[in-house]
């Protein structure tokens, strides 16, 4: 039996009504979440600014801006869940019902929010620090609730999940004040090792950055492809350490040229041979 006209109005009419009830709605929201969005990042700032003047740990000044952040945007969440006919405790009741499905679905999150208060609690790095995790090395920017964020040396943004940092060997490269800089230095077999390995290590002391204790020294580790090869160590402060690195290499250099120049730096002469003409 075909519904008569009246009975088609009346439907309209109630779809209309509940449809502009809930487009309402649905602008309101969007308005308030928008809102939300908007001062939840000032509140994030407002904590960063609040403890620029204190002593308090840049890593935990970042760590609470996040969690202020992501607290705000859940209650803008559930006030507008709230809109709808949900209220916080049916929210609370289907969270909990549905919580295994859940927690495996956002096993990933939550491995990665239980990293970061991990990372929190037992300092490993804090920002600023020069860490290394894998295949990527780079200064600490940001640790956040569910990644941390690094700048290489490339100047190129990279962000890694909490439960990576979490879950494999972690090297802080600039943990201590102190670091010991080596550079591997190839050496003819000709070359005298009681000419050569003083004059490497009294370069070494000559150089700006390097401390005198404890000294710098040179010794061989190896014998390859007809050549020494000679080790040349010294500490500087971690800070310096890219530069000494460099400057070590460089002077390994010049006394490699001055072995050319020099027959005293050779074996032969070392002897009492007569150098070669």
């Amino acid at each position: 039996m075909a519904p008569d006209k009246q009975s088609v109005d009346r439907l309209i009419e109630i779809l209309l009504q509940k449809g502009t009830v809930f487009v309402g709605r649905a602008a309101i929201v969007l308005v308030v979440f928008t809102l939300a969005w908007v001062v939840a990042g000032w509140a994030q700032r407002g904590v960063v600014r609040s403890f620029e003047r204190t002593q308090v740990d840049a890593t935990l000044v970042r760590f609470l801006a996040s969690a202020a952040r992501y607290t705000l945007l859940l209650l803008a969440l559930i006030s507008c869940l709230s809109a709808f006919g949900i209220t916080a405790t049916s929210f609370a009741a289907v969270l909990g019902a549905a919580g295994i499905a859940v927690g495996l679905a956002f096993q990933g999150t939550l491995s990665n929010f239980a990293a970061g208060l991990m990372l929190l609690i037992f300092r490993p790095f804090k920002v600023g620090d020069s860490i290394r995790v894998g295949a990527y090395t780079g200064i600490v920017k940001a640790l956040e609730l569910f990644s941390t964020v690094l700048a290489t040396g490339d100047n190129r943004r990279v962000v890694l999940p909490n439960s990576t940092l979490s879950n494999q060997p972690l090297e802080n490269v600039t943990y201590y004040p102190t670091r010991r800089a080596e550079v591997l230095l190839p050496f003819p077999m000709r070359a005298s090792a009681e000419k050569v390995l003083p004059l490497l290590a009294e370069r070494a002391r000559a150089l700006p950055d390097v401390h005198a204790e404890p000294a710098p020294e040179a010794k061989i580790v190896d014998f390859q492809n007809l050549r020494m090869n000679v080790l040349l160590g010294a500490w500087c402060d971690t800070e310096n350490h890219a530069s000494v690195l460099a400057d070590l290499s460089l002077a390994g250099k010049r006394v490699l040229d001055e072995m050319r120049e020099r027959p005293l730096l050779t074996a032969k002469s070392a002897r009492g041979d007569a150098p070669p003409k």
